[in-house]
């Protein structure tokens, strides 16, 4: 059920504000909570019997998505606690993570993700479908229930925040309110009782959401979910510490950082930190593998890095005419999945913009283009907005005295245990080999198989 998936994932699952956002775990508090906000959500709509009599055999291919996928899931949940674990044990050292087990994390994730994805492409279309049910009051009150998003009481900050969550929705498209509220095994008794006609397959989801199943029962399943979620945290931690190379005084100085102020605690880690490292934090997203930006001291805290922007330029470069439109389509096709997409008009300005370099590329003689090859590359890199909107909230969040991303993912008790535990390694080994982030397993980037919060 996609409330497992989410921690096979390590992925924040749901990505609309308020209660009901978060990886849903399924611990008892979280299906108390789900339960709760989807009780709500069916009362306020107020549908009468003869919409829920319409809406029964939607609600039940919803429960067949989510039952189909009970069968992997449970398989899957058992296998990601055992790699992660061997996974935390060696980057908790500080060591770079194995081909075997950093490979193994990485498939199980890829797996996890592809069956999430179906789930996610089936709950939109019948979400659709569902709202043809709905009368125009109904439809309204779904805009509102968007619209009523938690605002933080800045109107720059919220338009930055609003755009932000539509270009991950656009990268990484979800269920709306009424696939997280409506198409989801709590509502399933509301809904059928409204109908007066109890249907079996809703019964069984709503067994397994409740109770869990016979491989699986429910306290177990809240036990792997608990521990998949301490596991994604620390292991995500210790890439960031990794790649930060702390000294043991730099860490003391960080622990020792009262709480207070938020701008005051935020100016004492900038004193710690050197420039270097805050982009460094200010660029980390979670991830299982660390990305090859973090290993390779000359990339580190680098935005924009042009690294693929120069692959793809030497590709291009070489393609035969004949060719080239494909590899232009693969490169559009990638930044398409890593910085979301383009509207029609920008696709195609961006595709021009591209065959210009290209050509201009495949004209220099091989000396000539060594020496303009940066620049071209420059060039053809692609904003990455996602960033630029972080920096932006950042900025805003300082203007205003709030906290900022970077003190959010250092000052946090998590992280800062986590500090002291290598800073005691620190102390009683002789030396403490940090990883080599430019050997071993390495992700490209942190979207496609090991990112933790790109859902």
């Amino acid at each position: 059920m996609r409330w497992m998936l989410s921690f096979l994932l390590l992925c924040p699952s749901f990505a609309l504000a308020g209660p009901q956002a978060g990886a849903l775990g399924l611990t008892e508090d979280t299906r108390e909570r789900v339960a709760r906000h989807s009780a709500r959500f069916v009362g306020k709509m107020a549908f009468d019997q003869q919409q829920a009599r319409q809406l029964i055999p939607l609600l039940e291919e919803a429960a067949r998505l989510h039952i189909d996928t009970l069968e992997v899931s449970e398989r899957l949940m058992p296998e990601m606690v055992a790699e992660l674990e061997a996974l935390q044990e060696q980057v908790s050292v500080g060591k770079q993570p194995g081909q075997v087990t950093g490979g193994r994390a990485q498939r199980l994730n890829r797996e996890a993700r592809d069956l999430l994805q179906e789930l996610d492409v089936g709950l939109i279309e019948i979400e659709e479908r569902v709202t043809e049910v709905f009368d125009p009051e109904q439809r309204e009150r779904i805009e509102r229930f968007v619209r009523g998003r938690r605002a933080s009481g800045s109107e720059p900050m919220d338009e930055r925040l609003r755009e932000l969550h539509a270009l991950k929705r656009a990268k990484h498209p979800r269920p709306g309110p009424v696939g997280l509220l409506l198409l989801t095994p709590p509502a399933y008794e509301l809904v059928s009782e409204i109908a007066g006609r109890p249907s079996d397959v809703l019964v069984e989801a709503s067994v397994l959401w409740d109770e869990g199943s016979a491989d699986l029962p429910v306290q177990r399943r809240e036990e792997l979910s608990t521990r998949v979620q301490e596991l994604r945290d620390e292991i995500s931690n210790w890439n960031l510490i990794n790649g930060l190379h702390l000294s043991e005084e730099a860490i003391a100085d960080i622990v020792a950082i009262p709480d207070g102020e938020p701008a005051t605690m935020e100016r004492e880690l900038e004193q710690v930190l050197t420039s270097g490292q805050e982009e460094v934090v200010r660029d980390f997203k979670p991830c299982l593998i660390p990305p090859k930006s973090l290993g390779d001291p000359v990339r580190v805290g680098q935005a924009n890095n042009p690294t693929g922007a120069l692959r793809w330029l030497e590709r291009a470069r070489r393609a035969p005419r004949s060719f080239l439109d494909e590899v232009i389509d693969e490169g559009l096709a990638f930044e398409a999945r890593h910085l979301g997409p383009l509207s029609p008009d920008q696709h195609e300005a961006r595709r021009q913009k591209l065959r210009e370099i290209a050509l201009e590329a495949a004209a220099m003689d091989d000396f000539t283009f060594e020496l303009d090859k940066a620049g071209l590359a420059e060039r053809v890199q692609r904003q990455d907005r996602e960033l630029a909107l972080r920096i932006e909230i950042d900025d805003l969040a300082r203007r205003d005295g709030l906290p900022t991303g970077l003190s959010k993912r250092i000052l946090n008790d998590g992280f800062t245990d986590q500090l002291l535990e290598r800073a005691e390694l620190m102390a009683t080994a002789e030396e403490v080999e940090v990883a080599d982030l430019a050997s071993g397993p390495q992700a490209d980037n942190c979207d496609d198989t090991c990112a933790m919060e790109n859902r």
